[in-house]
């Protein structure tokens, strides 16, 4: 299947098995199967299989699900297997430039998780918003990057700058662009992934002297009710290449773009856990991809938490109930949004030391 690169699909579980996991399906009651190729360049990275207890599911999903998040996998199992071949033969070469790439992101979400930590503890909102903008700035690949702030009015409220002198700051101020030209940015022509690249002409420069940029990267930042309260504007890439979905997609986790999930730890009358333990978690990620998780009774929750295991059911970008903009976040990033908030939700529990980093398991069916 490798070789051909192609999608293979058993529709007999019941009847026979081959291979071991195809006997591994059957046990779990499933009747069809599908077996995707993941592969990292030239190279074969595994296997993703899809099982089905129902007829004629696992070859519509398998065909539902982008390329793009395939190759996003791939990247992953090829990246964590070029870290190993380096690390055996002492820091040499051999990773390809999209396993390096993954690595990078993987980077700036560890780096963006600690300091999203240290933010809720703050209490000062100008401390919060310096310790936010120099996070992007560090983190986004951009020289200058201008943090504003957004009244409920659609009025600007605060600036804050990092990268830029006094000279251009007097500048900007003379120059900014306005509440109107600030709306008509905010179009799906200028849409990236849940941010906007926006012509330096078609916004007054972002408040730039002319010719200082050709395009502007501007992330939104909402708050409740999907109300704009601010956005961030960077400026002067360090590359040409132009920004796609998924390499913005860990900066606009961080940039505001928060996920919504159930907490439930583990509990059960009877028993105690040692009290220097930290329980393993399972990561649920509910089907759809545009539903939601509920609150409601689950049994199936109940029985991992009473047996020790802490579970956290995400309702990534994406899920209904959270407003339009929440729900656009996963148009054009399916595989995309939904994994980083998954991961970034079972990566937020271990560093608050309520679960143990290093037992994390997830869980899901349908688009989940």
């Amino acid at each position: 299947m490798l070789r051909r690169c192609a999608v293979a699909i058993t529709s007999n579980l019941r009847d026979r098995a081959r291979y071991v996991e195809e006997r591994i399906l059957r046990e779990y009651g499933m009747a069809e199967a599908a077996f995707l190729p993941l592969v990292c360049g030239n190279r074969p990275a595994g296997v993703l299989i899809l099982g089905s207890s129902e007829p004629g599911r696992p070859e519509k999903k398998a065909s539902e699900i982008p390329q793009e998040a395939l190759g996003r996998v791939a990247r992953a199992i090829g990246s964590s297997g070029d870290a190993a071949g380096r690390g055996a033969a002492g820091g040499g070469g051999g990773g390809d430039g999209a396993s390096e790439a993954l690595q990078r992101a993987l980077r700036r979400m560890a780096a963006f998780v600690a300091v999203a930590n240290r933010i809720v503890q703050e209490d000062d909102l100008d401390s919060v918003c310096r310790m936010f903008l120099d996070t992007v700035h560090e983190n986004s690949g951009f020289s200058r990057a201008v943090l504003t702030l957004i009244d409920q009015e659609g009025r600007d409220l605060q600036f804050y700058f990092t990268g830029f002198s006094d000279a251009e700051i007097d500048y900007f101020h003379g120059h900014k662009p306005e509440a109107v030209q600030r709306t008509a940015m905010f179009r799906d022509a200028h849409r990236v992934g849940g941010s906007y690249v926006v012509p330096a002409g078609d916004c007054n420069d972002g408040g730039l002297r002319p010719g200082t940029a050709q395009d502007l990267l501007f992330i939104p930042l909402y708050g409740s009710g999907a109300s704009l309260v601010g956005t961030v504007m960077l400026a002067g890439p360090e590359t040409a290449e132009p920004p796609t979905a998924e390499s913005l997609s860990p900066l606009e986790m961080f940039a505001g773009q928060m996920a919504h999930a159930l907490w439930y730890a583990p509990a059960n009358k009877d028993v105690a856990a040692p009290p220097d333990e930290r329980p393993p978690l399972i990561v649920m990620s509910h089907g759809g991809p545009t539903a939601s998780a509920s609150a409601a009774l689950n049994l199936a929750t109940q029985f991992w938490t009473s047996r020790g295991f802490a579970v956290v059911d995400v309702n990534y970008g994406g899920s209904t109930g959270y407003g339009r903009e929440y729900r656009l976040r996963l148009r054009g990033q399916w595989g995309i949004v939904d994994v980083d908030d998954c991961v970034n939700a079972a990566s937020h529990l271990a560093s608050q030391g309520l679960v143990d980093g290093n037992r994390l398991a997830i869980r899901g069916g349908s688009a989940g």
